[in-house]
């Protein structure tokens, strides 16, 4: 998929686990995410696309294109709502649904 395409989309998020600098990262790897927008400040030479993200829970990190994995191993919880993950979404904040939806 082209990384154009990943902002509006939800993603698992994987942070590496070698790294220890972003706790909170660390925190949400392995969740899911939507790709808010393309960071456009980001040198795309040196580390390549980054995205702002949104967790469930309303955290708000960054990522990089490499880190945003397709969704194809559900846990039972994001199964039982597949493929629109309503579900999931409707146990998110207001806010964080409100700006899912909008992209804002």
């Amino acid at each position: 998929m082209k990384t154009e395409q990943k902002a509006g989309l939800c993603w698992r998020f994987t942070y590496p686990s070698e790294f220890e600098t972003h706790r909170d990262h660390a925190e949400h790897s392995g969740q899911i995410v939507i790709a808010l927008h393309k960071l456009e400040d980001a040198d795309e030479d040196e580390v390549g696309p980054m995205y702002e993200i949104e967790a469930l829970d309303g955290w708000r990190g960054h990522a990089f294109d490499s880190e945003l994995e397709p969704i194809v191993n559900l846990t039972p919880r994001e199964r039982a709502d597949r493929p629109g993950l309503g579900a999931l979404m409707d146990a998110a904040p207001a806010s964080t649904r409100r700006r899912w939806k909008t992209g804002r």
